[in-house]
Formats: structure tokens, C-alpha cells, sequence
């Protein structure tokens, strides 16, 4: 009978804690900003590798024109266009197109992502990857990423 009694307080006490917390859970009201918040969501063509890394016959394959198409559908602020996707040999003329496409539809290039390895001791692999990493950035500042 004791040991019922003890439950019995035991389970009155756990209901006014949880009643309690309940009361003190409510929400607040918005916060109210005097300006917007800056950020914008953009989507990393490495999310969709899958499409991109398919041959142009395959189904669903998508290049970089085609990503940037479907982020517009989507209606975000940005894409960021991941070096992995690329043709091997990339132009001036490309990267403008991808530009002009980008900014016709209404994006952002919010960024990008360069395939490197640093890892190793100093030499002319070393030396290689640095080059081939400023290459790139070169390409994301022509591409107007920040």
C-alpha cells in the first residue's frame, strides 16, 4: 500500500512539472527587424551530382546550364557551381554565358567549390595544386562569385 501512495505523490509531482513547463513553452511574438536579413538561399550543384555527373542521352542528366534552370524554377537567390561539373576545358566565353544566364535569371552565382589536395609535403605536386586551385578562383571571380 505504501509503495502505491509514493507512486501516486510521485506521479502528482511529474504532472505539476510538465504543466508548468507547458505554461512557460509558449511562443513569443516575431522579432521585428528593421531590415532584412541579408541572406539568401542558394542550392550547391553537388546536391544534384548525381544529374550532373550523367551522360547527355541519360535520363535526367543536367549540365550547368540546365542546374541553373532548375534553381530559377525553384525560385531561389543563388547557385553555386561546383567545379567537379565543368567541361574539362573551360573558356572565357563559358563562364560569361553561365554569367549572363545566371543573372537573366534572376540568381546569383553564390559561390564555388574546388576539387584539391593540399596534403601533401612541399614539391611540385604541391605546387600543381596551388596553381590549379588560383586557376579556379580566377574562374569563380570572372563568374562573379564572391
Amino acid at each position: 500500500m505504501s509503495m502505491q501512495r509514493r507512486m501516486f505523490l510521485y506521479s502528482l509531482g511529474l504532472g505539476g512539472i510538465a504543466t508548468a513547463a507547458c505554461r512557460r513553452a509558449t511562443a513569443i511574438a516575431p522579432i521585428k527587424r528593421s531590415q532584412t536579413s541579408g541572406l539568401k538561399i542558394s542550392l550547391a550543384a553537388y546536391s544534384l551530382g548525381s544529374y550532373l555527373q550523367r551522360k547527355p542521352d541519360q535520363d535526367g542528366a543536367l549540365d550547368l546550364s540546365g542546374f541553373i534552370d532548375y534553381c530559377a524554377s525553384l525560385e531561389l537567390e543563388g547557385s553555386e557551381l561546383t567545379q567537379y561539373y565543368f567541361p574539362e576545358l573551360v573558356s572565357d566565353e563559358y563562364l560569361y554565358g553561365l554569367k549572363r544566364q545566371a543573372h537573366l535569371a534572376g540568381l546569383d552565382i553564390s559561390g564555388g567549390a574546388i576539387g584539391n589536395q593540399f596534403t601533401m609535403g612541399p614539391g611540385d605536386a604541391l605546387d600543381q595544386q596551388m596553381a590549379y586551385t588560383k586557376k579556379w578562383i580566377e574562374h569563380y571571380a570572372t563568374l562573379g562569385a564572391p
